[in-house]
């Protein structure tokens, strides 16, 4: 039997092309010696990430490095390789280097079922609501504004995306999902006064929010997962003008149905001539950063010049409102639906500058069982780390 006899792939260090590619080789550079090695981001390392955890994936139980994987690797990786970087020869100690990597990413996730995927990849929620369990509870002061700790969690965790996944993650979009949380998670008077580049808010954002409330108002139940599909097919539709119509009436009765009609067809118009210019993919990472925080967006709303809002506020009910005004009888359930969210929105923005927005959340709430409360979170905030000892402390 004796001692597997060392082949040209695993002479030294580098690994040498075929013979018919000698002049390549000779002009390109070890991989091992170039500055994208080492750059999480580059197409060089996101590539070899790629293909050593898809053999990694494929080799069974058989985890650790040995000649016989590297000698597969080189078979699998080699053609594609030379075709995409021709510049580079491929280096055994930079594949030992990333199947190490991608090993300890493996053995760190392997307890922890969230972790992945069911198609192995890393599970962006999970990783998020781990690195958010620091803000639970949390009482302290900031220095800085804590959107500079969301920047951080972003970065940390789009390094575990390129490090075990091999993909480029959207920095800014990952930002901004992590702050629709973190935000939330701390007291209004705890951050800063100052101007934070992840609080955007233009007229997507408006109409949006607009739609989001209005169809949660009408199906309180629906997860987040559903609420964002109504909320996408609600811009792609964008038409209906009887209903706005009947809603701008219930703001404000005085108006006149011929003035919220005119009202409701302008704002159409408006949304339809923006929607032809759209750029629909942003439009999407708009629709899920605030969806993913249900009914917590109460809590960054502004509403003026409401009448039923006023009369709500002096304790009125919605029968006295009808009957202040019964050209709204006939549109009684859809005043019901409006007054609950108006009811909503003064319970959130009337929380003490003390009290965080996920605290006066689960005050909201405090009647469910505990039990009851993960599961509505689970399913209306995914990305909100949940605490039963520390939750049910606001139950009743």
């Amino acid at each position: 039997m004796g001692e597997k006899t060392a082949t040209p792939h695993t002479q030294g260090s580098e690994v040498i092309a075929d013979p018919s590619s000698a002049v390549a080789t000779a002009l390109s550079h070890p991989i091992d010696e170039s500055p994208e090695l080492h750059d999480p981001y580059s197409e060089l390392n996101l590539f070899l990430t790629r293909k050593v955890k898809e053999e990694f994936k494929n080799a069974g139980t058989a985890k650790k490095w040995s000649v016989y994987v590297q000698e597969k690797l080189i078979e699998k990786i080699s053609p594609e390789f030379r075709r995409l970087f021709p510049h580079y020869r491929l280096g055994v100690s930079a594949l030992k280097k990333i199947w190490e990597k991608v090993a300890y990413f493996s053995q760190a996730f392997e307890n922890q079922k969230e972790a992945l995927t069911r198609d192995g990849t890393l599970n962006l929620g999970f990783l998020i609501r781990e690195n958010l369990k620091q803000f639970l509870g949390a009482k302290k002061s900031f220095s800085f504004h804590p959107y500079l700790l969301a920047q951080q969690l972003a970065m940390k965790i789009s390094e575990c995306l390129a490090a075990y996944d091999g993909i480029r993650p959207m920095l800014k979009h990952i930002t901004k999902t992590i702050w629709a949380v973190e935000r939330h998670l701390i007291p209004p008077v705890q951050v800063p006064p100052m101007v934070n580049p992840y609080d955007e808010f233009d007229s997507w954002d408006k109409l949006i929010l607009k739609l989001m409330l209005e169809t949660s108002g009408k199906k309180p139940l629906l997860s987040q997962e559903e609420l964002q599909a109504e909320v996408r097919e609600g811009l792609y539709s964008l038409n209906n003008i009887e209903q706005e119509t009947v809603n701008l009436l219930i703001d404000n009765p005085d108006q006149g149905n011929e003035s919220a009609s005119e009202t409701a067809d302008q704002f159409f118009k408006k949304a339809q001539g923006m929607a032809a210019s759209a750029n629909w993919i942003e439009l999407e990472h708009k629709i899920n950063f605030w969806t993913l925080q249900g009914d917590l967006v109460y809590r960054c709303l502004r509403i003026e010049n409401n009448k039923l809002l006023e009369h709500l506020r002096r304790k009125g009910t919605v029968e006295e409102y009808i009957e202040k005004y019964p050209a709204l009888a006939e549109f009684a359930p859809y005043v019901r639906v409006r007054a609950e969210i108006l009811t909503k929105f003064e319970w959130y923005i009337s929380a003490p500058a003390t009290q965080s927005t996920v605290e006066r959340f689960l005050e909201w709430h405090k009647k469910l069982p505990i039990e009851e409360l993960e599961q509505l979170c689970k399913r209306q905030l995914p990305l909100l780390p949940f605490d039963q000892k520390l939750f049910s402390q606001h139950q009743v």
